[in-house]
């Protein structure tokens, strides 16, 4: 399948641009650990083809304080700049290492966009680490780590790390043309050759279709038997 992974979603603005036909993901993974905002992405978007994770990725499944929940800005570091370190609650995290273990497989074709305001460098440590990291077709990646005093350094020793492991797949978005999120993540997207299906993946894509359109027909059926 050709799946997207939408680390951050905030409200769905990068949702917005991933829909184009031209990119024609089966699957569309929206992460986002903060309840209002997962309502405002439920209530926008109904295509069948989004699953909202209602936890965020990080480097391990625990609870955190997530500080200014529901800005843009948000982040489990208080010290990141335009964040109110005494207005925060309690979200939930899964470990990204387990999630890529358990959804998705080698022969996926996978775009991973990762804003998540400081998790980006734990969460990329952990799939390096766990060797999940090589599923990853395409990364987008917004380097909040140098917002935050505390995590400051560690976007250079992370993109030495990806280097050193053999791995230029990803590209930095907030270094693309473009003014606005949407503008990014497509230079991104073409950068990387997503908006150009291969023959593998339009058939992996009919027989997906063909698969969920059967499995549609076998519950109607269902149905119809237990009404008749």
């Amino acid at each position: 399948m050709k799946v997207f992974l939408d680390v951050g979603s905030n409200r769905g603005q990068t949702v917005s641009a991933i829909l184009e036909p031209k990119y024609e993901f089966d699957r569309i993974y929206c992460f986002e650990p903060v309840p209002e905002l997962q309502q405002v992405i439920a209530k926008q978007y109904r295509d069948p083809r989004i699953v909202i994770n209602e936890v965020g990725l990080w480097n391990q499944t625990c609870e955190m304080p997530i500080f200014s929940p529901g800005s843009q800005s948000g982040s489990i570091f208080a010290d990141k700049v335009n964040v109110d370190p005494q207005h925060s609650c309690i979200c939930k995290f899964v470990q990204a290492s387990d999630w890529f273990r358990e959804h998705l497989s080698d022969t996926d074709e996978v775009y991973v966009k990762l804003n998540c305001e400081g998790c980006e460098v734990d969460i990329i440590e952990d799939l390096l680490d766990s060797n999940e990291y090589r599923k990853i077709t395409s990364l987008g990646v917004a380097f909040d780590v140098k917002k935050i005093p505390s995590q400051r350094g560690r976007e250079r020793a992370i993109k030495r790390r990806l280097e050193e492991c053999g791995y230029g797949n990803y590209v930095d978005i907030e270094l693309k043309h473009g003014g606005c999120l949407r503008q990014k993540i497509q230079t991104w997207l073409s950068i990387a050759g997503a908006d150009r299906p291969s023959l593998s993946n339009r058939i992996r894509q009919i027989v997906y279709r063909c698969q969920t359109f059967g499995a549609r027909v076998a519950r109607y059926a269902r149905r119809r038997l237990v009404g008749g």
